[in-house]
């Protein structure tokens, strides 16, 4: 998520009304980075950055059309610093391929 809907909510269209609403029901928006920061953020838990998309971006690519929503919410998709197992491989994701007795 943007931080700018942290600090400053009126940067995006309809987050003052969302925000109310988080707020009645208990919930409040507690993180969100600015997109330029992201690449640090991940650097420094061991993640590079592969992808980083706004609202458009990403509902264009995953949704087929940019469709309607907030445009607040981002997409990114990162790598750990050194892997060799590319991140589209799912080999040994299964617990049945780890446990084949069905057993975890």
């Amino acid at each position: 998520m943007h931080k700018d809907v942290i600090e400053t909510p009126s940067s995006f269209g309809g987050t003052q009304r969302l925000g109310k609403l988080l707020a009645r029901a208990g919930e409040r928006w507690t993180f969100g980075l600015h997109p330029a920061d992201l690449p640090g953020y991940l650097a420094t838990r061991g993640l590079e950055l592969i992808d980083d998309l706004g609202a458009a971006d990403y509902r264009t690519r995953y949704l087929g059309g940019p469709g309607e929503g907030y445009e607040f919410y981002r997409v990114a998709t990162a790598r750990v610093v050194g892997a060799t197992v590319e991140p589209t491989s799912r080999k040994g994701c299964d617990s049945r391929e780890r446990h084949p007795e069905g057993k975890v």
